[in-house]
């Protein structure tokens, strides 16, 4: 019964690290996005998660993205972030951080009317350093 159970288990230790293998990993969709100058492989990405999993996989897309300074990139994303799911934290706190830090670039790219209808600045300031 013991060898039955161990031989279970290393098959499913086994399928778990070969299927992980098998998907690409978010990483490989934002090098995908940076050399396309372009958000669609991100976005079809993370649409094909789980909802609940979709504002952390946009996060880890955002920062990979801000901190390699492709910020036109990430705001885009932060927009996409925002449209679909404004109220949670991580979107406000992106949103914040882009009007904060790339005020110029941020004005360009996200509108007075698309802030009026996602941006709530009371949230955003009580979000820390989320990212």
């Amino acid at each position: 019964v013991d060898t039955v159970l161990y031989i279970v288990i290393g098959a499913i230790v086994v399928g778990l690290v070969a299927w992980r293998f098998m998907i690409p990993s978010m990483d490989a969709f934002i090098d995908k996005a940076r050399e396309q100058d372009d958000i669609a492989p991100i976005v079809d990405a993370v649409e094909k998660m789980r909802e609940s999993a979709r504002p952390t996989a946009y996060n880890h897309a955002i920062r990979k993205l801000w901190d390699a300074y492709q910020r036109p990139l990430a705001i885009e994303l932060i927009k996409e972030l925002a449209r679909k799911h404004d109220s949670s934290l991580i979107s406000q706190y992106w949103l914040g951080q882009a009007l904060k830090v790339e005020p110029e670039l941020a004005s360009k790219q996200i509108s007075q009317e698309f802030q009026k209808r996602h941006y709530r600045p009371d949230v955003a300031s009580q979000c820390g350093s989320f990212g």
